[in-house]
């Protein structure tokens, strides 16, 4: 059973707990008992031998199966990437035409008398350990902001009562947003850490291996997964890797904007996208993103991520979610949800003080280009959001950073389905643009130039002239992306400079950038 470390505070002794305990483990069998019942409809079939089914019975029993096929190969559509989005159209189509045609053979009939066998027998077992996980596990959630010294004490006492009494204690650390709440998840003070440390070495002196987890973004009011939430372990190495990057910056005595290059370099060039399968949390958060899992969102919460741990009133960081429309033809269809950041920024040494935005997802490395794709959507003036091309960006604001990492999956699922729907929009200029553009300065292209020779990684390994060289092929490749990325009306120096235009790419690559690479958004 799942119980918040301030309703545990409730019980006037152990005693009390026990009773409540007791009259929640009746409830929830008697839920699973009911969740049972939904599958009468296939136990009506498979509780009896396949051989005594009429054929009537046997349409039935197929119809009851592509039915439910439908309906979640409908909801996955919602996360399907580019590379899966035909085979499920594909998929739908098919069982669209077996529920029409409603005629089904005696091999495709016992195919699906087998798996609707062992799909029930599953959940028949799955379902009566839940009921004796219920009754011995006990999972304490507590909020990331209750983490100090009085309440972690408080713990230690709850734990040792229940593991005398012989109940198996997990403890699961959450963060549920709320509107106001823009703080990222996983990322942990060091006293923060500390303490969590301080538990679990307690756990540890009692046999309690492994039992302090973490599920920030999640709802906690309902039965949790332990396996699909972090460990302490890697919590500990997200936030590790973060100070690290964080106090590279503080120790070389980086500016706001120098900070800033250095934070383009560092992600882009160290986490490569990976477009997969991936639970929807997971490739979202600083954790997943130091375990090889990133899409759009883990990018843009890294950034804010180090950001807020430099703890500089000069550079603000946000998370800004939007809905990308991508022309075909003659009508604009929903591409996808995407996140990036907004940056607030003052940097006296370079005369910069404005508004911008980052994209370290769009300029991140991949196979031909191991050390990133360069700066083509670093610091970019918000105006020209207006001017992707090829691409309609439409954005508002969020109340909490929650809405801007996990995208409206609901609408994008409505458009897979029914493009029709996406293109019926009227263009709204951007919130963002509306309140910054004014406030968004191009950085001249030689100021970057100028910083990246500040900040460069590893720069003391290169002469002067073999990093210019280094420098100067990146900066290449930025504009020429810049130019097919966006339309001419942009103001940002990488599209209105007449710099690189015949520069010449390095030998190391095996093959000059595809036009896909060059558009900017792969």
């Amino acid at each position: 059973m799942i119980i918040d470390f301030l309703d545990l505070q409730k019980f006037n002794t152990f005693a009390d707990f026990k009773t409540y305990k007791a009259k929640l483990t009746k409830q929830k069998s008697f839920e699973i008992q009911q969740e049972l019942k939904k599958d009468d409809a296939k136990a009506k079939y498979i509780l009896k031998p396949f051989e005594e089914l009429s054929d009537v019975e046997k349409k039935e029993m197929c119809s009851l199966y592509y039915k439910h096929e439908l309906s979640i190969t409908l909801v996955s559509s919602a996360f399907a990437n580019k590379d899966n989005r035909d085979l499920i159209n594909a998929d739908l189509k098919k069982y669209e035409q077996k529920l029409k045609n409603n005629n089904f053979t005696d091999e495709e009939s016992l195919a699906i008398y087998n798996n609707l066998a062992k799909s029930y027998t599953y959940t028949l077992n799955y379902n009566k350990s839940k009921i004796d996980d219920f009754s011995n596990k006990i999972v304490i959630t507590i909020k990331k902001s209750s983490i100090n010294t009085e309440n972690l004490q408080k713990l230690k006492v709850f734990a040792e009562k229940m593991l005398s009494n012989e109940l198996n204690v997990s403890i699961c650390i959450h963060d549920q947003q709320e509107n106001g709440d823009f703080n990222i998840d996983y990322l942990y003070s060091n006293e923060q850490i500390n303490k969590i440390i301080d538990l679990n070495n307690y756990l540890l002196e009692k046999g309690m291996k492994d039992q302090i987890r973490f599920k920030e973004n999640a709802l906690v009011n309902s039965d949790i997964d332990l396996l699909t939430t972090w460990s302490l372990d890697d919590v500990i190495k997200a936030n590790k890797n973060i100070d690290n990057v964080v106090e590279h910056i503080k120790k070389n005595n980086f500016s706001p904007f120098e900070a800033m290059t250095y934070i383009h370099m560092y992600v882009t060039s160290n986490f490569k996208y990976t477009d997969t399968e991936w639970r929807l949390e997971e490739c979202r958060s600083i954790v997943g993103a130091y375990q090889g899992k990133i899409v759009c969102a883990g990018y843009s919460s890294l950034v804010k991520a180090i950001v807020d741990k430099l703890n500089d009133p000069n550079l603000q960081c946000e998370c800004i979610g939007a809905n990308l429309y991508k022309k075909r033809f003659f009508r604009y269809e929903l591409e996808g949800g995407h996140s990036h950041n907004l940056i607030h920024i003052k940097d006296e040494k370079y005369n910069i003080d404005g508004h911008y935005m980052e994209d370290t997802c769009w300029d991140s490395k991949s196979d031909d280009y191991p050390t990133g794709k360069g700066f083509t959507y670093f610091m970019y003036p918000v105006t020209d959001l207006e001017y992707f091309n090829g691409m309609i960006y439409q954005q508002k604001f969020s109340d909490r950073l929650y809405d801007s990492i996990f995208f409206d999956q609901e609408q994008f699922a409505e458009a897979l389905i029914d493009p029709k729907k996406a293109s019926k929009y009227q263009h709204k200029i951007p919130e963002i643009v509306e309140r910054y553009g004014d406030k968004s300065t191009p950085i001249p292209l030689e100021t970057l130039r100028k910083t990246i020779f500040r900040v460069y990684p590893n720069a003391q390994a290169l002469d002067q002239s073999s990093l210019e060289n280094v420098i100067d092929e990146k900066l290449a490749l930025s504009v020429q992306r810049a130019k097919r990325g966006f339309t001419s009306k942009a103001s940002g120096s990488l599209v209105t400079t007449k710099k690189y235009r015949k520069a010449q790419f390095s030998r190391d690559n095996k093959r000059k950038p595809t036009f896909a690479e060059l558009d900017g958004r792969q």
